[in-house]
């Protein structure tokens, strides 16, 4: 999940927006091809997280969150040039059978070389096609 720093960098909980109870953003929509896993969240305030300052009506907002889970992706598969499916399942952690099963479909579009992935296009793959 991304860390407590950027909410507060977003002002999250600076004022009213910041009333109510904790949703679960997914900062790479599901229909972007965003899968549950560790890294795909935020928990943000309710008023926030569907405020004028949160990310599905501020584009500031949407991107600072795209960029900061693109660079925890990067850093988590900055370890070895190239990983396997079981790797990137278990660095990942997603929450269900169903979101491994998802990674393993998006996985085999991706190209790789017997099996094997390259870091940037594991994080491309998972941030829905593009970088940010």
């Amino acid at each position: 999940m991304i860390n407590f720093d950027v909410q507060k960098e977003l002002g999250c909980y600076n004022d009213e927006e910041a009333a109510g109870p904790i949703e679960m953003h997914h900062i790479v929509y599901r229909s972007h091809g965003g899968v549950d896993h560790f890294y795909s969240k935020i928990a943000l305030p309710a008023g926030f997280h569907k405020g004028n300052r949160g990310p599905h009506l501020n584009k500031e907002t949407d991107k600072a969150l795209k960029k900061e889970m693109q660079k925890e992706l990067f850093n988590a598969f900055s370890e070895f040039p190239t990983y396997d499916i079981d790797s990137i399942i278990m660095i990942l952690q997603p929450e269900n059978k169903r979101s491994r099963e998802k990674i393993r479909r998006q996985m085999e579009k991706t190209k790789n070389i017997a099996g094997e992935y390259k870091a940037e296009d594991i994080v491309r793959t998972l941030m829905g096609g593009k970088l940010h």
